[in-house]
């Protein structure tokens, strides 16, 4: 089922964490992560207002994460 989208000048594009640590040879690699990125910077053209977000990954950051999830459990 295709949908069109219409878009306004005051609709705004989120990318959420899009950042080299996920694409391969980042600090959490997702295999073929880098693949996103054609399709955002092809979408980001169609809208006025872009939002980017990101935060950090410092190596070894992923242990810590499933220790902690582990612990909560």
């Amino acid at each position: 089922m295709a949908e069109i989208l219409t878009i306004g000048d005051r609709d705004v594009f989120l990318v959420v964490d899009l950042q080299n640590d996920f694409c391969p040879g980042g600090n959490l690699a997702v295999p073929r992560g880098n693949e996103v990125v054609p399709a955002i910077n092809r979408l980001a053209t169609k809208f006025q207002h872009v939002v980017l977000t990101q935060d950090w990954h410092p190596r070894g950051s992923s242990i810590v994460c499933v220790l902690a999830w582990e612990a909560a459990l």
